[in-house]
């Protein structure tokens, strides 16, 4: 595989990332083709994420990122998207994660720099 130019893949984050964007959950993870199963009911709702200057053809979350407080089970949460909308919309970037259970009464918090998004 070819190498990506770093000047070009900071420009290819500062572009896809910038702007209003927001952070799903995901039961089932999405894939290169599929959009996979976002979390729903229980209070859930995509949160908005603002992304750091990419270097070195990397970027992350510029702040924390909390979502509202379950007031139902979200189930097994395996995945995150960034996402261009806070309904429906593109998914930019996905990732699958350890699965974590959301119960009635949890918090899902993501540290500020915890989303990481990297070109190579």
């Amino acid at each position: 595989m070819a190498g990506y130019k770093q000047a070009r893949a900071n420009a290819t984050l500062d572009s896809e990332l910038g702007g209003s964007r927001y952070i799903a959950l995901f039961t089932v993870a999405p894939t290169a083709t599929a959009n996979g199963t976002e979390v729903s009911g229980g209070s859930y709702a995509r949160q908005a994420a603002t992304f750091s200057a990419a270097t070195g053809g990397a970027t992350s979350n510029a702040g924390v990122i909390t979502f509202p407080t379950a007031t139902g089970a979200w189930g097994s949460v395996v995945a995150w998207a960034v996402v261009d909308a806070s309904t429906g919309g593109n998914q930019i970037v996905y990732k699958t994660i350890t699965p974590v259970t959301v119960d009635t009464g949890d918090v899902v918090t993501f540290a500020s720099g915890a989303i990481q998004v990297s070109v190579s």
